[in-house]
């Protein structure tokens, strides 16, 4: 229960560091550190540890690190494909992000 509630905490934090563009590295980090708890916790197939791959590959993109952001998103996308379906509306939300970072690779 503590590490799930540590895991909570960083994410937030994570989460307001990639939104100020601040320290995206800090940012990547406590993702990291998050997904390796939620891992350990909940397992990682699971749509825990999915949400906060789908947090790193944002960062990632963010950080002009496309081809990891893309295999990354990829990875969490098989996930939401397992646990949702390929037709719920997150799914298809995130199914969209490895487009959006082609697209902006290319700016």
């Amino acid at each position: 229960k503590n590490a799930i509630s540590t895991a909570e905490i960083l994410e937030h934090v994570a989460v307001e560091l990639m939104n100020l563009g601040q320290d995206y590295e800090d940012a990547l980090q406590k993702f990291h550190e998050v997904l390796s708890i939620k891992v350990d916790h909940y397992g990682k197939g699971t749509i825990y540890a999915a949400l906060t791959m789908k947090n790193i590959a944002s960062t990632l993109a963010a950080s002009n690190r496309y081809e990891e952001a893309i295999n990354t998103c990829q990875e969490a996308l098989t996930i939401y494909e397992k646990v949702y379906g390929p037709d719920h509306p997150d799914t298809v939300a995130l199914a969209a992000l490895p487009g959006l970072i082609v697209t902006l690779k290319g700016l």
